[in-house]
């Protein structure tokens, strides 16, 4: 308690140099809970208790406050602020005050409509996570990955971070701004002779209409080293448009596409790579940052920041995800790889039918799949090899890509029962399972249950006190699964 007084104290005389921020200690969030499950394995029989508390507090220690300039014409604007600050974290040994630093959020030199931006940034274009009613199965999504089950596209071109940016905007037609950059030499300096630059352009006359195009390039190409030959060049577009057809339900259209050249399995001549996405949402009630579903499967983190989700909205979309890579190796073989994913999804968090979470996701992966070896003569090497093993072309390329399905399907209904609430909740999913191997080398797959759970919540019958029993199940084909009961109660 001293070190927390000692802190506080220090803030309160640091508001005297900062004044639009005003100490103010407060509790903002206290709560507990403890739980006691007992279980049965269904394998071996197994019996036993878990018991498990969980303790949050959250602290207010000083309320937010912007300190910015104001100028015409020529003039140097610098936007300085502090958040309200609070720590999410448990209060655990001194893991507690964290981000307390005002940051400068914004420092420009203003030309009349035009700016220069003196704050690090990047070179780099693109980024774009289509707004869908499901995330795809695979919650995370390396960036070298063709298979990217949730459907976004990344920054691409070669990142110089310390430098300007120069920038423009006509009104609210459009905005454009350029970065000139270099990055930091490996001891630490500035002299590295490695620059980039990027111009991304943004539309902003048209109502509901997302629109940016934007280039990247690096400036270092002459050096001629590995790390400055790849890279060289990028491109990247997107658009998205949100038509309103009455006040719940609406359309929305998105699409987006990247061109980059990075080295691809050790090959880097002549290498590029196009990657883009395709969209659309019928969606209601918006809620496009869906967080948690309610429910089971579909209740994935996207591993990119903590607590950050890709967004997911009440509503059902379609959406594809393709991916073209080509690359010449030193004695002039092309080779080539294109893979698309489809994925179709549905979800309400209880819009449509008070008090009923339901979703559901198709995706089939790999839905394109196609395959490039030439030899220097131009002479289709898989083709070769598919005759000698007495296969179709496609099938040869298909091999160890099959187009495997995923399907998942959950709900949870919360009834009104008395002064408490009742809510079952299941849920399944189907996927391909390998079967065999055929004896041209072929595999062969069905689609079949592979998961299932199922059980019900009871709470507001005891006063702060929710129990429950649930049946879960990860793979029916090796185990009985686990039927759980437990009793938590929560402040």
């Amino acid at each position: 308690m001293k070190k927390i007084v000692s802190i506080v104290a220090a803030l309160a005389m640091a508001t005297a140099m900062f004044a639009d921020p005003v100490a103010n200690v407060a509790v903002v969030e206290f709560t507990g809970n403890a739980k006691v499950t007992w279980g049965v394995n269904l394998d071996d029989n197994k019996t036993g208790f878990l018991n498990e508390t969980e303790t949050h507090m959250t602290l207010q220690l000083f309320e937010n406050g912007t300190k910015a300039t104001e100028g015409e014409g020529v003039w140097g604007e610098i936007v300085v602020t502090s958040d309200n600050y609070s720590d999410p974290q448990r209060f655990r040994d001194n893991d507690g005050m964290r981000n307390i630093t005002p940051r400068v959020d914004k420092a420009l030199l203003h030309i009349g409509p035009a700016w220069v931006g003196i704050l690090s940034g990047d070179t780099q274009v693109g980024d774009m996570t289509p707004v869908v009613a499901v995330k795809g199965s695979n919650s995370w999504q390396d960036t070298t990955d063709v298979n990217g089950r949730n459907m976004k596209i990344y920054n691409v071109g070669k990142n110089a971070t310390q430098g300007i940016t120069i920038g423009f905007q006509a009104d609210n037609i459009v905005k454009v701004e350029a970065d000139i950059r270099s990055n930091k030499n490996a001891d630490g300096s500035k002299y590295s002779d490695v620059y980039a630059t990027a111009i991304q352009a943004d539309l902003l006359a048209v109502p509901n209409l997302t629109f940016s195009v934007g280039v990247a390039h690096n400036l270092t190409v002459g050096k001629k080293s590995t790390e400055n030959s790849l890279n060289d060049d990028a491109f990247f577009a997107k658009a998205a448009y949100e038509l309103a057809i009455n006040d719940t339900f609406y359309v929305k259209p998105q699409a987006a596409m990247s061109l980059e050249t990075p080295a691809w399995e050790g090959v880097a001549k002549d290498s590029k790579k196009i990657n883009a996405t395709a969209a659309v949402l019928f969606g209601w009630n918006k809620n496009e940052n869906q967080s948690w579903s309610g429910v089971n499967y579909l209740n994935q983190w996207d591993g990119a920041i903590s607590g950050d989700r890709i967004k997911t909205s009440n509503g059902a979309s379609v959406a594809l995800h393709v991916v073209s890579q080509s690359a010449t190796d030193d004695d002039n073989w092309a080779f080539g790889k294109t893979a698309g994913d489809l994925m179709i999804g549905a979800f309400d968090a209880g819009t449509l039918v008070p008090g009923l979470t339901f979703g559901a996701n198709f995706e089939i992966y790999d839905f394109i799949y196609s395959g490039k070896m030439e030899d220097k003569d131009g002479k289709d090497m898989i083709a070769e090899t598919a005759k000698a093993l007495d296969v179709s072309r496609e099938e040869y390329v298909r091999l160890g890509h099959y187009a495997k399905k995923s399907l998942v399907a959950e709900a949870k209904y919360s009834i009104a029962v008395g002064e408490g609430t009742v809510a079952p909740k299941a849920g399944f999913g189907m996927t391909d399972k390998f079967v065999k191997t055929t004896d041209k080398g072929l595999e062969e797959y069905k689609f079949d249950f592979n998961k299932c759970f199922f059980g019900v919540e009871l709470s507001g019958f005891v006063p702060y006190t929710t129990f429950e029993v649930m049946y879960d199940n990860a793979d029916l084909d090796t185990t009985k699964g686990t039927l759980d009961v437990s009793c938590k109660i929560s402040l």
